[in-house]
């Protein structure tokens, strides 16, 4: 994880307004699109980096979340021999 700050912003290539997006919208997003029906490990990493662990939310389905519950369903995944990667180009 990195230590930028919840404020610190990223310029989105290409946007003729020259918009840019910060970490805490990135949050805000997030919370607003899990769900229990997609992978959550990066999810949750990145929510329990930027919230405190109290932390509940609704989201755009107006579904009650909370880092808790992120945290249970993690907990009832079997764990894999290694991490989940990005595939590279000599990865199959």
């Amino acid at each position: 994880m990195s230590r930028l700050p919840g404020e610190h912003r990223f310029a989105i290539p290409g946007s003729a307004d020259k918009s840019s997006v910060s970490i805490n919208d990135l949050v805000k997003h997030a919370q607003a699109t899990v769900n229990d029906r997609e992978e959550i490990t990066w999810t949750l990493w990145a929510l329990s980096h930027y919230l405190p662990p109290e932390t509940q939310w609704l989201n755009a389905s107006n579904e009650p979340w909370s880092i808790e519950r992120l945290l249970k369903i993690q907990s009832r995944k079997t764990p894999t021999a290694r991490p989940v990667e990005e595939p590279t180009a000599s990865t199959p």
